[in-house]
């Protein structure tokens, strides 16, 4: 009779509930559990009427809503009629990964564990809580909490196997076999990771060319059939350089079969594998694949340590995959920003096994841009607005985000495919109500789409509070804000933080305009919408609007946070910030 596993069930949207879930799998593997993990929509609902024990690592998206990969499964646990003691034979666990810079903090895991506790669920480990906002991150609160869930674990279930030693390491994922072909490293593969075929028509930068940053207006033709609304965001996938990849499979010594062509099946029936390229060859794998210039996680650690003959940089490579050496850890990798191609060829030693590449190395992840443009299916036109990240960190060679080395060479005129994923965008911006709209820096990209969205149905009544450092230099999209303006169709305030002696934001434009924002909103049913920088930005914003308020209504200052979730709770309010 086979054993029943312990499910780990994620809902990630950028990656970590998924990394970190993986981590938990490998780790009650080695205690000797028998352990399932899948993204919470791939698990069967028809399954909770069954004896459960669960364990949901989660990430909140938007304003406190479900991670695209768990809103199949959320829907069904929410339907009035499921009786509540439906998972009276479930005993679980929660861990959120979240942000305290957002005002929903960790809400989405919050509302699972809520839920499941009505459906009759037994919790044997309290909630955990990451905040990407700790010295350590949410990795931090995540090690520690799985210390108390391994401990509570203990008293629920027993092992199903003998636990395995530190010697001992867990068989691959998949199996990954090659054989010679005719295929040469430079064959071009087919692009097919997303759903929306593209063309790149634009990649201009918008800023000057003697401002400290490289922001691009991106702009794809894809099919007229393809439509979107105000919120919505599109992914990019990106690819890393050729000469990178050619670095990696020499740090590795890959390169001797990198144009072998390569078949990957999953040993675990439940787990799918990752897109993968065609022509998949090694070469392919890890230039599509494999996300070299991102920072390793401790599970590249926790797996080179395996693969090295070189005593010292085994202990050094335990040392960082431990709990104890998170601090080591963070100051060699998390701060400094080093990159996983940085660090294999630093640890010469390391030998990954091909075989094992999906387990011990990240994958390139999709990026999520929101979306700048309001949908014309005559045009059949995509717009981003995108800030190249690159800083300088106490390395040699400055930082580049992955995404951003990869389009910053990106030529017009090439073809590939990309996403776009609903958004959460909640505001009823189809009426006849005003909008206040608060935008500083790239944060403006999908309010352009909004605001676009509401001229095109006549709605007029529209406000944006824009900031960034100097009007010469980063004034992002400033003809199109001139020509609305002179349209009647939109006013504008903006804030040059750096133009003057004094530094000037969004919120101090907001004030200036104290008593049409309070008309606006208070006399008027208006709608706020902020988006931006999850920095001090958003709490400043709110903080000015429950000070107009305040004041003019002639109550304290607790009235106008009061009004501030009065009109969340009327969908008058929405906040995406990152």
């Amino acid at each position: 009779m086979e054993v029943p596993p312990i499910y780990v069930l994620y809902g990630s949207e950028t990656g970590t509930a998924e990394e970190l879930s993986e981590r938990l799998y490998r780790k009650l593997i080695r205690l000797g559990y028998r352990v399932l993990a899948l993204p919470m929509d791939e698990f069967d609902a028809e399954k909770l009427i069954e004896p459960l024990l669960c364990v949901f690592i989660c990430s909140t998206t938007g304003q406190g809503e479900m991670p695209l990969n768990m809103r199949k499964i959320w829907r069904f646990l929410l339907r009035k009629r499921l009786p509540f003691n439906l998972l009276d034979d479930m005993q679980y666990a929660v861990f959120g990964c979240g942000d305290t810079s957002y005002v929903r903090y960790n809400w989405a895991s919050k509302k699972l564990d809520n839920r499941l506790r009505q459906l009759g669920a037994q919790s044997f480990c309290p909630r955990g809580e990451g905040d990407e906002q700790h010295a350590q991150g949410v990795e931090g609160g995540f090690a520690y909490w799985c210390t108390h869930l391994c401990s509570a674990l203990a008293t629920v279930k027993t092992p199903s196997y003998p636990a395995l030693g530190d010697s001992e390491i867990i068989p691959p994922s998949y199996s990954i076999s090659q054989y010679i072909s005719s295929h040469k490293s430079s064959e071009k593969p087919l692009h097919t990771r997303g759903t929306v075929p593209s063309t790149l028509q634009q990649n201009n930068r918008i800023t000057a060319d003697n401002h400290w940053q490289d922001v691009r207006k991106v702009v794809f033709s894809i099919p007229k059939s393809v439509s979107w609304k105000p919120g919505d965001v599109a992914i990019l996938f990106p690819w890393n350089d050729d000469e990178s990849v050619h670095k990696f499979l020499r740090c590795l010594k890959w390169d001797s079969f990198a144009d072998h062509l390569v078949q990957v099946t999953s040993n675990i029936p439940e787990k799918k594998a990752p897109w993968l390229p065609n022509p998949l060859t090694v070469f392919n794998f890890v230039k599509y694949v494999i996300s070299i210039h991102s920072i390793p996680n401790r599970t590249f650690f926790e797996y080179a340590a395996f693969f090295t003959d070189n005593d010292m940089h085994k202990e050094r490579l335990l040392e960082f995959a431990s709990l104890e050496g998170l601090d080591d850890y963070y100051d060699y990798v998390t701060r400094p920003r080093r990159t996983l191609l940085e660090t294999l060829q630093e640890f010469h030693s390391v030998q990954i096994p091909f075989e094992y590449a999906l387990d011990a190395l990240p994958i390139i992840r999709g990026r999520q841009y929101s979306i700048a443009n309001r949908c014309n299916q005559i045009e059949g036109k995509l717009e981003l607005i995108i800030a190249l990240v690159k800083y300088q960190t106490i390395l040699k060679e400055p930082r580049q985000g992955v995404c951003s080395r990869w389009l910053f060479n990106l030529d017009q005129g090439l073809s590939f495919n990309i996403d776009i994923l609903p958004g959460f965008l909640s505001l009823p911006y189809t009426v006849e109500k005003p909008l206040i709209s608060v935008g500083p820096g790239t944060g403006v990209a999908p309010l352009r789409c909004l605001i676009q969205e509401r001229v095109n149905l006549g709605l007029k009544n529209n406000v944006l509070f824009f900031g960034c450092r100097r009007e010469s230099m980063d004034y992002l999209l400033r003809e199109d804000w001139e020509r609305l303006k002179d349209t009647g169709s939109l006013q504008v305030y903006c804030a040059f933080s750096r133009d003057q002696e004094k530094k000037v934001y969004v919120q101090h434009k907001i004030q200036e305009q104290e008593e049409m924002i309070y008309q606006l909103l208070h006399e008027k049913g208006g709608m706020v919408c902020v988006c931006g920088s999850s920095g001090s930005m958003p709490n400043a914003v709110r903080d000015a609007i429950a000070g107009i308020i305040s004041k003019y209504s002639g109550e304290g200052i607790s009235e106008g946070y009061e009004f501030l979730k009065k009109l969340e709770k009327e969908k008058r309010f929405f906040q995406e910030t990152w």
